[in-house]
């Protein structure tokens, strides 16, 4: 059974979307929809991990692609996600795509109060507060499988997630995309990631920004939809044709509730003391990649 050559391990909200659908488009090559997020033992990205037959059937459709490839984001913050990769297929090609911390766990945060129930906190600063309280079982949604994902400042330091993969494979086999020169030039850097990935042909994408930011039309529809009780009495009280039809509905007021827009943006405060926190890891990424990534990443705009 065929499995990935290539994977784009994240970080979350850093163009990983976007690169994945422009790869997709590309003759020679087959993504997987969606995230599957089969590594990783210690993340609980889902409620309940695909097993090794179903990850693998995944890459069944891929008929006469020469080059598979996956994309799930958790798995540059998984502390076993490289070491498992590694020991599945040390040839793996790893693309990991890094954004602005700040700029990041801002979209991040924005994504998960739109569209996930476990982020019930609908200010980004107050859910930052919250993280130490949350790491011991408190203010979490009673929705909350995925509690890591709320561990905002952990998800933002990149300097030992992306040390996890230059220890595991030779540093031919992973090239880091800045997600701000991904943006500034989204061409020029497919180029360099096909002929990363050993790619030919003259395929280019048409540039779309996908997975753009979305908010939320009604915090009151938010929070009716994510009441837990109200599921519950329905699941034990409704009939199982009507409960699928209720289903539907409750899809179809999910996808009302969210609408294409910008958010509140960061104060400067908060930017600057979150950039503050940030600098230490900064400088230490600075120095792996030999890249100076405060020419991308300022902490005052």
């Amino acid at each position: 059974m065929a499995s990935p050559d290539f994977i784009i391990v994240g970080a979350p909200k850093s163009g990983t979307t976007s690169l994945q659908r422009y790869l997709s488009g590309h003759p020679s090559v087959f993504m997987v929809h969606g995230e599957p997020h089969y590594f990783g033992r210690d993340v609980d990205y889902w409620p309940e991990r695909i097993t090794y037959g179903r990850y693998l059937s995944l890459f069944d459709d891929a008929s006469s692609a020469r080059f598979l490839g996956e994309k799930s984001v958790f798995y540059l913050y998984s502390r076993l996600a490289a070491e498992e990769i590694a020991q599945h297929n040390p040839d793996t090609k790893i693309i990991i795509m890094l954004r602005n911390p700040v700029d990041m766990l801002h979209s991040l945060h924005g994504m998960y109060y739109a569209y996930e129930r476990f982020e019930n906190i609908k200010s980004f600063e107050k859910a930052l507060m919250a993280e130490p309280a949350r790491k011991k079982d408190r203010k979490l949604s009673k929705d909350t499988h995925f509690r890591q994902a709320l561990y905002y400042s952990e998800i933002g330091q990149y300097a030992d997630q992306v040390e996890r993969y230059f220890e595991r494979f030779p540093r031919e086999n992973i090239k880091v995309i800045i997600y701000e020169d991904f943006k500034e030039r989204p061409l020029d850097v497919f180029r360099e990631t096909i002929a990363f990935l050993g790619l030919q042909g003259d395929y280019l994408p048409e540039v779309v920004v996908h997975n753009q930011a979305r908010v939320v039309r009604s915090h009151t529809m938010k929070s009716i939809l994510a009441a837990e009780g109200m599921r519950k009495a329905l699941k034990a009280s409704v009939p199982r044709v009507v409960l699928k039809r209720l289903s539907k509905v409750y899809r179809a007021l999910r996808e009302w509730n969210v609408k294409q827009g910008q958010r509140k943006p960061i104060s400067v405060k908060t930017r600057r003391e979150l950039f503050a926190f940030f600098e230490r890891d900064i400088s230490r990424l600075s120095e792996m990649l030999d890249v100076d990534l405060f020419r991308y990443w300022n902490g005052s705009r």
